[in-house]
Parts: structure tokens; C-alpha cells; sequence
């Protein structure tokens, strides 16, 4: 089977401009936004209360071969658990205003006539 065309990194800049803007609507404070630790990154870290979420985000079109919320296997799963690992290690773990932190994916959809969908899974895996 060949395999899926790569998204334009412009498609997955307005991807997570697009996410990071939805959550914010919604009361979350974007704490930033493809941050790097060593090799690896995550797409936002966001906080509401004493939750911060880790979010992945996944930007699919009308000609995608699988679902967005398929393309966060097992490895990149593992990929943002040490992110996160190295974060709570280096930044929060002292923080008393944070409790919980969780991974979540956001999913933004470019359907046609420049139409933009929103799907949020609040804690998607552990």
C-alpha cells in the first residue's frame, strides 16, 4: 500500500493556530506552543485550574486514508509521555497550582468552502 502524502507544514501551523485559538476560547491559558525538549516537542501545553494539558494535534482532509485520532500510535504516545515526564521533572513538580496533567488531541478538520471543524478528546490516553 503506498503510503499517505505528508501534510504541508503550513497545514499543520494553521492546524495548531487553530486549536491553540479554539482553547483559548474555551478559558485555557496556551502556556506555549510547539515547545521543544531535547528531541522531542509538543504541539500546545495549555492550562485551565490546576489541569495542563499536553495536546497533540492532528490536521485531516476530505482525502485522508485514516483517522486523525489513528495517527497518534503507540510511539508517538510514548514520545509525549517523556515530554511531559521531562516538564513535570524540570517545571511543575513544585508547582502547587498544578494537579493534573493530561494528554489530550485536538483535531481540526479543513472540510470544503474553507469550513473548519474542531474535535477535542480530553485525555486520550495515559
Amino acid at each position: 500500500m503506498p503510503s499517505c502524502p505528508r501534510r504541508a507544514p503550513a497545514t499543520g501551523r494553521r492546524a495548531e493556530a487553530h486549536a491553540a485559538q479554539w482553547l483559548a476560547d474555551r478559558g485555557w491559558k496556551i502556556l506555549g506552543r510547539n515547545v521543544r525538549i531535547g528531541h522531542l516537542e509538543i504541539d500546545i501545553v495549555a492550562q485551565l485550574d490546576d489541569v495542563v494539558s499536553v495536546v497533540e494535534v492532528r490536521a485531516r482532509g476530505p482525502g485522508a486514508w485514516r483517522r486523525a485520532l489513528d495517527s497518534v500510535d503507540v510511539a508517538k504516545q510514548s514520545r509525549l509521555r517523556a515530554a511531559a515526564r521531562q516538564l513535570w521533572d524540570t517545571r511543575w513538580c513544585h508547582d502547587p497550582s498544578i494537579r493534573v496533567v493530561r494528554f489530550d488531541i485536538v483535531v481540526v478538520d479543513f472540510g470544503p468552502g474553507d469550513v473548519v471543524t474542531v474535535d477535542w478528546v480530553q485525555g486520550a490516553f495515559q
